[in-house]
């Protein structure tokens, strides 16, 4: 017995000492560094970034005087500093953004000792004529998300290298001059004066615009309103579109730009912006389609300049931190007669941006000119039957470069192969094209290799990519120009009589095929149906699905053949939902069951959406109960359970987390079905509420909902778990699909909304074709 007590003790003792060694603090050693210019030797701003074991890692370092730090990653406005950091053995990467070299050292690190660290840059990259700005730039102290203050936002932003900064804090404007001032950094980076105009039909940079408070008005709903507010104001101004298809801030899904046609006949549209983010967040949102933006604003800018609408398209970060998402990744390289950062001309940059003379770049820097030198964003007549374009792409040789391409009007003219090479020169060659027809041109460069450390996956692998905006060639040398579509109304007009002919002349020029198409939609054409009939045999999967569409909104037998026989060889869930769906609108109240059963197949969410957003037999519900809030700890509220999900009692007491007794209570939905949590519960981060309605139904089935939450969201029908979307997002409506079964006579529906931070809402429509609701 003594000795199992002993035995005890000893274990106890152990046990308390290692505990106690588990909780001293981790030793740390100072790290003495400068970054220098590799030919002058003068000191650098930069950034340092350290991994271990080839990962980046957490240092602790807080920030301080013109040291700006986060995570991994060391910041420094005038080239030098010191710093306490773990102890042990670092491979630390040194650098300034996109234009210079960078410099690896590895480093050891000792409680012992200051360790010094001299780094070593030379600016890489010939940008003379151009400077980089990043008109998408955020702070916590005035958006209210992030982490990065004015300071350290400046500081980041000079520690990549921008020579321009645009303030764009959300309903805010915000002046970085004063703060570069005191820093003593306004050698280095000139600043503008602008707001991200947040509203509910999508977000809007405004800038150049005065230091105002209150801020624009940024309830508004009617693009044409608040855009001539903004030219009020300041008639300088760049209205600049931003992440103009992400779900919850989107402009162009908000007003309805058909993604194919690149037409909104919404009233509260506007064509009065000057730019459009084709880049959002390092990760370059809006390039292709994909779940967090489920449409391509890439593509939407092409249909854009093929209608013949001049939009500059912009990259830029949206960055609301030090180190998360970077400042400056992607950047616009804007012409400027100054290539010195106290010495730009604001009025010049903003002029230069609605001359289009904008090359992008997350990595590559790309030039283009046409004939004579005639520089982006210009048009040029041909005049002897040939052009000749001058391409050029640059980058650090930390950055990889594979690819090169010329586009023509939305189309790919040539792909050239870029060899590996030790060289900041990547490509350089002169292209000569020979257009029939007038034609808009570009560049498009990139790479397929990760730009981790010093650009970090956020979350993914950030890859070089540079685009330039267009050069119009007048190849018919007529003095104007004439755009895709254009041509392909006079095209339609012309040959509408003879519709194998047309359909020849289409067939082989994708882009136009897609005008014609657009304004058949708009117009009445002679044997429009057998014309359109005839093109889904040359159509790409996105424009069959418009087809589709347009033939459902015909009842002429000749259109319901057509769906018919379309229907016999689809393949794919999408087309026969499409199909069947447009049958739908033809009055085959019947195919709405096939249109379920392959709906539920459907895994891109964007055909979707573009399917059934704007369905005209949708309905929201809207007599609600709501119980809450429930707060909830750590980032994922919609796994904290309580027992309503098992049972509604609506006259019971209920005990959240706080403590605090709660009931159910009566919230009717305003007109339009959007609910708003706060009004009802205050502003709550981290916290749940649930939401409670009864619907009747004729019979039993299946029932399409569409559903908006911001921001995750579960959905109980008559008991059953039938969908669950733990997401961070604004509210958009109909941005979750949810098909369920639905019983004859009184169905019970629950929602579980997360809020997260910020807004909290939701919005449940249901598609009620067959009239089942009542």
């Amino acid at each position: 017995m003594k000795f199992i007590t002993a035995s005890l003790c000893l274990s106890f003792l152990l046990l308390l000492a290692t505990s106690t060694l588990a909780q001293e603090p981790q030793a740390h050693g100072t790290l003495q560094f400068e970054i220098r210019d590799l030919d002058s030797n003068v000191l650098l701003p930069g950034k340092l970034v350290f991994l271990r074991e080839g990962k980046p890692f957490e240092l602790g370092v807080k920030s301080e005087g013109l040291v700006a730090s986060r995570q991994s990653t060391i910041y420094t406005g005038d080239g030098k500093g010191s710093v306490k950091i773990p102890v042990g053995e670092y491979e630390v990467w040194a650098g300034r953004g996109l234009e210079y070299s960078a410099d690896v050292h590895h480093v050891k690190i000792t409680p012992e000792a200051e360790v010094q660290l001299t780094a070593r840059l030379r600016c890489e990259v010939d940008t003379r004529g151009y400077v980089g700005g990043d008109m998408h730039l955020h702070t916590l102290t005035h958006s209210g998300h992030g982490d990065a203050n004015v300071d350290e936002r400046i500081i980041s932003c000079i520690g990549e290298g921008l020579e321009w900064a645009v303030a764009t804090d959300h309903n805010h404007h915000t002046d970085y001059g004063p703060f570069t001032q005191k820093l003593g950094l306004t050698a280095h980076m000139a600043t503008t004066i602008g707001n991200e105009v947040s509203t509910p039909i999508g977000h809007f940079n405004a800038y150049p615009v005065p230091l105002l408070d209150p801020p624009i008005k940024h309830d508004l709903k009617n693009a044409n309103e608040l855009f001539k507010i903004i030219r009020t104001l300041s008639a300088a101004a760049v209205i600049q579109l931003n992440h103009p298809r992400w779900p919850g801030a989107a402009y162009f899904t908000e007003v309805d730009l058909d993604e194919n046609f690149a037409t909104s006949t919404n009233p509260n549209w506007s064509w009065d912006f000057d730019a459009l983010e084709i880049l959002n967040e390092n990760r370059g949102l809006g390039w292709i389609a994909e779940a967090e933006n489920p449409v391509s604003v890439k593509q939407d800018w092409f249909n854009l300049l093929n209608s013949g609408q001049r939009f500059t398209g912009v990259g830029n970060s949206d960055s609301h931190h030090v180190n998360e998402i970077l400042a400056g990744v992607p950047r616009n390289y804007i012409a400027s007669t100054s290539d010195d950062p106290a010495q730009l001309s604001e009025a010049e940059l903003v002029q230069s941006l609605k001359q289009k003379n904008v090359s992008v770049n997350r990595g590559l820097y790309v030039q283009f000119s046409a004939s004579e030198g005639a520089p982006i964003g210009s048009q040029i007549s041909m005049t002897n039957g040939k052009m000749d374009f001058h391409i050029r792409v640059q980058a650090p040789r930390w950055i990889a470069c594979d690819t090169v391409q010329l586009i023509g009007n939305g189309e790919v003219v040539e792909t050239f192969a870029v060899a590996t090479k030790d060289s900041v020169e990547r490509f350089n060659r002169t292209i000569t094209v020979t257009p029939k027809v007038d034609a808009w041109y570009l560049v498009i460069a990139s790479g397929a290799k990760s730009m981790a450390p010093l650009v970090h996956d956020a979350p993914v692998p950030v890859t070089p990519l540079g685009f330039t905006n267009p050069i119009w060639v007048d190849a018919e040398g007529d003095g104007k120009f004439t755009s895709v579509y254009e041509r392909a109304v006079a095209t339609v007009r012309a040959h509408a009589a003879q519709p194998a002919e047309l359909v020849g002349l289409l067939s082989s020029q994708p882009a136009m095929m897609k005008a014609a198409v657009g304004f058949m939609e708009q117009n009445v054409v002679e044997h429009e149906t057998e014309i359109l009939t005839q093109l889904l045999a040359h159509a790409d999967l996105d424009l069959r699905l418009a087809i589709y569409r347009q033939l459902g909104s015909k009842k002429e037998p000749q259109a319901k053949a057509a769906l018919q026989s379309a229907a016999t060889h689809a393949q794919s869930p999408l087309e026969k939902m499409r199909i069947a769906l447009a049958r739908v609108a033809q009055g085959e109240r019947a195919q709405w069951q096939i249109v379920l059963q392959n709906a539920a197949q459907v895994k891109d969410r964007r055909f979707l959406h573009a399917a059934f957003r704007n369905h005209p037999r949708k309905k929201p519900l809207m007599n609600w109960q709501v119980l809450g809030p429930f707060p909830y700890k750590g980032e994922h509220g919609l796994e904290m359970k309580h027992s309503v999900e098992k049972q509604i009692y609506p006259n019971a007491m209920y005990l959240n987390s706080a403590g605090k007794r709660i009931r159910w209570q009566k919230a009717p939905a305003p007109i339009g079905g959007l609910m708003d949590l706060i009004k009802i519960f205050g502003a709550y981060e981290k916290a749940n509420a649930y939401a409670s309605t009864e619907f009747t139904a004729a019979a039993s089935g299946e029932m399409l909902f569409l559903l908006g939450s911001d921001d995750g969201v579960a959905m109980w029908l008559n008991g059953k778990e039938v969908h669950r979307n733990d997401a961070h997002r604004a509210l958009t409506p109909g941005a979750d699909i949810v098909i369920a079964p639905v019983q004859q006579g009184v169905n019970t529906l629950l929602l579980k909304i997360e809020n997260g931070g910020g807004g909290w809402g939701f919005i449940l429509e249901a598609v009620d074709v067959r009239g089942w609701m009542r």
